[in-house]
């Protein structure tokens, strides 16, 4: 099964496991709109996910606006989330949006679920997966590593057989 896993978000990620492989995990596309303001590349991320198809699904992380959230950064959250989910379902993949508790709580049982315990736990299961975003940096990424996981949480929850 090749599952595609989303961390949506300006700073969010892609990653794609076939069966139990790590084939890639990468940055959101991104791109400057007429404002001038970061918005995800819909049609890159169409590119990218044409270049590399077929898919048996995609796991989304589902994303909800807070009470303490800024209006702009909920509608910039939303306005990604919702290309995602476009893009997905002009390419017929099989979407399965999942709450951030669900796939925590599966994935990282017996830990603190944090940004910091999914970075330990991927490196633990790719170690020959680099989970920084340039090699300059000095520090995984944790959009990257939560990307995998998704994939990760896909691969394992919906495997056939």
């Amino acid at each position: 099964m090749r599952i595609l896993g989303f961390d949506p978000g300006l700073t969010g990620a892609v990653a794609l496991i076939d069966h139990s492989t790590l084939e890639w995990v990468l940055p959101m596309p991104i791109r400057c709109n007429s404002l001038g303001r970061n918005e995800i590349d819909a049609l890159a991320l169409f590119d990218l996910l044409v270049l590399h198809s077929p898919y048996s699904m995609a796991i989304v992380e589902q994303q909800h606006s807070r009470p303490t959230d800024s209006r702009v950064s909920c509608f910039s959250l939303g306005g990604s989330y919702q290309k995602i989910k476009a893009v997905l379902e002009i390419l017929k993949i099989t979407t399965i949006e999942i709450a951030p508790q669900i796939w925590k709580a599966a994935i990282l049982h017996g830990s603190d679920r944090s940004k910091e315990a999914a970075i330990g736990y991927v490196r633990n299961y790719f170690p020959n997966t680099s989970f920084r975003l340039t090699p300059c940096c000095k520090f995984d990424d944790h959009n990257l590593a939560e990307a995998a996981l998704l994939a990760l949480y896909g691969a394992t929850k919906y495997r056939q057989g």
